[in-house]
C-alpha cells in the first residue's frame, strides 16, 4: 500500500474516532449539566456522586486521547507523522497502521519499555535510559 494512501485512511481513522470521543464528552456534560439526577436520599445522592466522578475520569482519559489524536492528525496534514521522535527514522506503515498515535518506531519502544520494566537490567544490556 503507497504511503499517501496509508496516511489518508490513518486520518480519515483518526477523524472519527475524535468526532466518537467529543460527542460522548458532549453528551456527558449536557447530563451533568441537566441535573435532572438530584435526589433527596443522601445514599442515592452519594452513589449518583460517585458514578458522575468515575465516569469524569474516564472522559478526562477520552479527552488526553482527543488532544493526542488532534496531534498525530497535525503531524499527518505538515508531512511529520510516521517519524520516530526519539531517532528520526521511518515509523513502519504495519505499526502505523495498527497504533496510530505510535510517536517512536518499534525499535524505540522496546527500548523504553524495557527501560521503564527494568532499569537496571536495562542499563546492564547497554541500553540508555532517557526520559521520554
Amino acid at each position: 500500500m503507497d504511503h499517501r494512501k496509508i496516511l489518508t485512511q490513518v486520518r480519515g481513522e483518526l477523524v472519527r474516532k475524535r468526532e466518537e470521543l467529543q460527542g460522548t464528552l458532549d453528551r456527558t456534560v449536557v447530563r451533568i449539566k441537566d441535573g435532572s439526577d438530584r435526589m433527596a436520599d443522601v445514599l442515592d445522592r452519594a452513589t449518583v456522586e460517585h458514578d458522575r466522578t468515575v465516569e469524569l475520569m474516564i472522559r478526562g482519559r477520552e479527552s488526553d486521547q482527543i488532544r493526542e489524536i488532534q496531534e498525530a492528525i497535525r503531524r499527518i496534514d505538515e508531512g511529520q507523522f510516521g517519524v520516530c521522535h526519539r531517532c528520526g527514522k521511518a515509523i513502519s506503515p504495519r505499526r502505523l497502521r495498527l497504533a496510530p498515535l505510535s510517536r517512536l518506531c518499534t525499535a524505540c519502544k522496546e527500548k523504553t519499555e524495557l527501560i521503564s520494566r527494568g532499569g537496571a537490567h536495562a542499563a546492564h544490556l547497554g541500553v540508555e535510559q532517557h526520559a521520554y
